[in-house]
C-alpha cells in the first residue's frame, strides 16, 4: 500500500466508531491545519472536531484538544442550525409526505444545505409560501430553494436526481417505509436502495469524487440492500458500467482501509485498487464518458469536474473559477451545466 496522510490515517481511525476500526495504525504526529482541511473535504469535520474535542485520543496533544473545542462551538452553531432547518421542514409539511436526503449519514454530521425529497413539487412550495417563506423554483422546474436567515439552505426536488437524468425508478424512494430521529423529530428517509444508488450517481454523474463520509454511509447501508435490484436499476438507466466502477472503487477502498472485503463485494466482486488518497477524484476519461452516455449535452457539465479538482487541490484559484466559469457560465447555459457542483 502506497503511504497514506497521518492526517487520513488518524481521521479513518477516528471514525472507528461509525462503522469499523480500520488496518491502519494510529500516527504519532499530525498538523492540526491539514486534519481540519482534510475533515472537510472528506463531509466529516463535525464528527472529527467532536471526536478529537473530547479529548479521548492519547495521540492528539493537549494543544490539538484545544483548539477542536475552540471549532466544535463553530460547528456546533451549524449543527443547531440544521437542526431548526429539519424542524421547520418537518412542521410545515406535516400533512404532506417527505423525506430527508443526502443530509443524514447516521452520525453527526453537518452539511451546507437541507434536502427534502417531496411527491408534488408545486403543492410543496405553495405549502411554504403560505408559511410566509420565499421559494425560488429554478429553471428546470424540478426543484426549487428557500433561503433564510438563521436556517440552511433549503433544496426542495420531486426527484433524487433533479437535472435532466434518471438513474432510478422515480418510486424506488418511497417503497419502503424508513425513519430516523433527528433532534427529537422523526424524520422520514429513503429507501436504503435510493439511498445507495443517490450517493453512487452523485459519485458518477455530479461530485466525481469519494469522499470518506460518503463510503461510511454505504458501507453502513449496504448489508441491508437488495444488490440485485440496484444492479437491474442501473441497467435500465444505462449507468451500469459507471456504477459497476464505482462500487468496484469501494470494494478495493475497503480491503486498503479494513484489510477485509466490502459488505457487498459477494454481490459485485469486481476490485479497483486506487490511491489511498481521500477524496479520491474520478479520472477525467471515467466521467467524461459516464455523461456522454447519459447524453451528449451532459459533457457541458465537465466544468464542474475542474472545480472538484480545484477546490481540492487549489482553494484560492476554485474561488475565482467557481465565480467565473460556473456562476456566470452558467447564467448563460443554465440549462446544461449541473448546477451546485462548485458548492459541495
Amino acid at each position: 500500500m502506497d503511504r497514506i496522510s497521518p492526517e487520513l490515517a488518524l481521521i479513518l481511525n477516528i471514525s472507528a466508531d461509525i462503522y469499523k476500526k480500520p488496518f491502519l495504525s494510529v500516527p504519532k504526529e499530525v498538523k492540526w491545519d491539514s486534519i481540519c482541511k482534510l475533515a472537510f473535504l472528506n463531509k466529516i469535520a463535525y464528527y472529527t472536531t467532536m471526536k478529537i474535542a473530547e479529548g479521548q485520543i492519547p495521540e492528539i496533544a493537549p494543544e490539538m484538544v484545544a483548539k477542536a473545542k475552540q471549532r466544535k462551538v463553530q460547528e456546533d452553531i451549524k449543527l443547531s442550525m440544521l437542526n431548526e432547518t429539519i424542524k421547520l421542514v418537518a412542521d410545515i409539511l406535516k400533512n404532506e409526505q417527505f423525506c430527508l436526503f443526502k443530509t443524514y449519514r447516521g452520525y453527526p454530521h453537518v452539511t451546507h444545505d437541507t434536502d427534502i425529497l417531496v411527491s408534488d413539487l408545486e403543492e410543496a412550495r405553495a405549502i411554504f409560501l403560505s408559511a410566509g417563506l420565499k421559494p425560488h423554483m429554478f429553471w428546470d422546474k424540478r426543484s426549487f430553494e428557500i433561503i433564510e436567515d438563521g436556517l440552511l439552505e433549503i433544496e426542495v426536488y420531486n426527484n433524487v436526481s433533479p437535472g435532466p437524468m434518471v438513474f432510478i425508478d422515480s418510486n424506488l424512494p418511497w417503497s419502503s417505509e424508513r425513519f430516523t430521529t433527528m433532534n427529537g423529530i422523526n424524520i422520514r428517509l429513503p429507501s436504503i436502495e435510493a439511498d445507495i444508488m443517490t450517493f453512487i450517481a452523485d459519485i458518477g454523474h455530479r461530485t466525481y469524487e469519494i469522499n470518506i463520509g460518503d463510503i461510511l454511509y454505504i458501507y453502513l447501508l449496504a448489508p441491508g440492500a437488495d444488490w440485485q435490484l440496484l444492479i437491474s436499476q442501473a441497467k435500465k438507466y444505462g449507468w451500469y458500467d459507471q456504477f459497476v466502477y464505482i462500487v468496484g472503487i469501494l470494494n478495493g477502498l475497503h480491503r486498503q482501509i479494513y484489510g477485509e472485503q466490502s459488505p457487498m463485494e459477494s454481490e459485485l466482486p469486481n476490485v479497483i485498487t486506487v490511491d489511498l488518497k481521500l477524496p479520491y477524484i474520478l479520472p477525467l476519461t471515467k466521467v467524461a464518458n459516464a455523461l456522454w452516455i447519459k447524453g451528449t449535452n451532459n459533457l457541458l457539465r465537465l466544468p464542474g469536474y475542474y472545480s472538484i479538482r480545484l477546490k481540492n487541490n487549489h482553494a484560492k484559484l476554485h474561488k475565482i473559477y467557481s465565480k467565473f466559469v460556473l456562476v456566470q457560465g452558467a447564467n448563460i447555459m443554465g440549462r446544461f451545466l449541473y448546477r451546485g457542483a462548485h458548492n459541495n
